[in-house]
């Protein structure tokens, strides 16, 4: 009698922990990451421009029109790696919400993109600072190579799974010599995107002659674009790289 009661309150103990883990879970906010195709166009390219325009300082401080920006992003989709760009996914009371999302571009498909008004000094700004800044190969081929310049995310920590899954798959299906850029805010970022083994290749507040790729450059202020800086990793060697540190994986 005494096994039998003892396994009975055992087992109701068991599922009272078992019940408040799960309600401890349901009440955390869970994310997943999703290729970019995996949701609305109308949806990412309305999420981007929102949060970009309000929270992304390449932005926001440079009088980009909304409409104008928001037009400019819908083009992008059309032209962004769908392998190597990503959605971070909440569920909120059973919905499917974006909490981030990260567009990687081919850096050929620039010259070709719609970029009216002040867009267009920014995109003729990128252009030379990738130009500058790609590495110098010897080999008559140039692989396509990515920039990821537009994303956002609602925390620190979707935007490193997103950089992190965008890489990973960087690494696994691109050429070798294949570059991708990343801008990153140094103080926030530098250690972690060193983690990943991308090279610092310049900031605003570079001690440089020439540094086409300062923001001060297209209308920021010191102060806004001295933190601001280029990273880059090169595909040395293709072959499959261990993505199992990101915590959300594609499903």
């Amino acid at each position: 009698m005494f096994k039998i009661t003892s396994i009975f309150c055992w087992s109701l103990v068991c599922d009272l922990v078992f019940s408040l883990t799960l309600t401890s879970i349901a009440e955390k906010k869970e994310f997943k990451l999703r290729s970019m195709s995996s949701v609305p166009k109308y949806r990412l390219v309305s999420y981007l421009a929102r949060h970009s325009g309000t929270e992304d300082v390449k932005v926001k401080k440079l009088s980009i029109p909304e409409q104008s920006f928001y037009t400019h992003v819908h083009f992008a989709w059309e032209c962004a790696n769908k392998a190597l760009s990503h959605v971070a996914l909440k569920s909120d009371s059973g919905v499917l919400d974006i909490a981030g999302a990260n567009m990687a571009l081919p850096i050929t498909c620039l010259p070709e993109m719609y970029a009216p008004g002040n867009i267009s000094a920014v995109i003729d700004f990128a252009i030379n600072c990738y130009s500058w800044a790609s590495p110098k190969q010897s080999q008559s081929f140039q692989p396509v190579s990515y920039v990821s310049a537009l994303r956002a995310a609602e925390s620190i920590e979707i935007n490193k799974n997103l950089i992190h899954e965008s890489t990973s798959q960087f690494l696994m299906s691109t050429q070798t010599g294949a570059y991708h850029f990343v801008w990153e805010d140094y103080l926030e970022m530098n250690e972690f995107m060193h983690s990943l083994n991308y090279t610092t290749v310049v900031c605003g507040n570079s001690p440089s002659v020439y540094n086409p790729c300062d923001w001060k450059l297209v209308g920021l202020n010191p102060n806004e674009a001295s933190n601001l800086c280029l990273y880059r990793i090169i595909n040395e060697e293709l072959k499959p790289t261990n993505s199992s540190e990101s915590p959300w994986r594609l499903v």
